[in-house]
């Protein structure tokens, strides 16, 4: 390659990374053209055409790594997206201990009369039915394979919020969200809610590790939550939205451990392989 010609496309691939910071990724040609340069002929100063090139591939190198440390990658790995049913039978069977649908714990009118995690398996005969109302004693696992959806029916009328993380930090609100389901809050008591609707079913990204599953009711609307699931959404820059997702799970433990009058939260977690 001509030297004028060399120039251009360093030139040419300098101005192009730093307008693509901090996503910048030299690519195996540069280095390759670099190294085989430097192998024809040694520099002879170092103000040199080859010599300059080298400085600015350096000083290129050190802001990538910089940047890559100061700035990793936001959470941004699907935590679930929605499919149709599988071709399986519609009868359910229930896993573990059942709580009695008229005599759960009592929370007063949050409590649920039914919430229900369904998991519909490949080939499965039937589909599988976990009660949520209680602690689970085994650790259910689900793979990118299963579909899986929930089964809610409040005591009484309530504000509900569901949201999911994976094991990559990634968090999305389940509910209320139009895209899993055409319910809105408040929810009726007394009436059952399928998440997401009939004929519907979640299922994982392939992020593997465990799943959290976070389930608040309240008998009012939870603004402050909205607004930090609403300012996670709009975060752009990945560190702001670390950020703003870990002051949303601050909220969501807040809500669990000291909850307010009128509040109840659970949480579950489960294995993705």
């Amino acid at each position: 390659m001509k030297e004028q010609e060399f120039e251009q496309v360093m030139e040419h691939w300098a101005d192009r990374e730093r307008t693509a910071a901090p996503d910048m990724r030299p690519t195996s040609k540069m280095y390759r053209m670099v190294r085989a340069r430097g192998e024809r002929r040694a520099l002879p100063r170092l103000d040199s055409l080859w010599a300059r090139a080298g400085v600015a591939l350096a000083g290129l190198l050190v802001l990538i790594t910089s940047t890559v440390l100061l700035y990793p990658a936001a959470p941004g790995l699907p935590v679930v997206a929605v499919r149709q049913e599988m071709a399986s039978g519609q009868q359910v069977v229930m896993r573990g201990a059942t709580v009695p649908p008229q005599k759960g714990p009592s929370r007063g009118p949050l409590a649920f009369r039914q919430f229900i995690l369904q998991i519909q398996r490949p080939k499965a005969e039937f589909i599988e039915g976990i009660d949520l109302r209680i602690d689970q004693e085994e650790v259910f696992t689900l793979t990118s394979a299963d579909n899986y959806r929930l089964l809610i029916e409040p005591a009484g009328d309530c504000y509900l919020y569901v949201f999911q993380i994976n094991a990559a930090g990634s968090l999305v609100q389940l509910f209320p969200h139009e895209l899993y389901s055409e319910a809105a809050n408040p929810l009726q008591g007394g009436k059952v809610y399928r998440l997401p609707p009939e004929n519907r079913w979640f299922y994982l990204g392939e992020v593997t590790g465990t799943e959290r599953l976070y389930v608040i009711a309240a008998g009012d609307p939870l603004l402050d939550l909205q607004d930090l699931y609403a300012q996670y959404e709009q975060a752009k820059r990945a560190l702001q939205k670390r950020s703003e997702r870990d002051k949303l799970l601050q909220e969501l433990e807040s809500l669990l451990h000291s909850p307010p009058a009128g509040v109840v939260g659970r949480q579950f977690s489960f294995s993705h392989r």
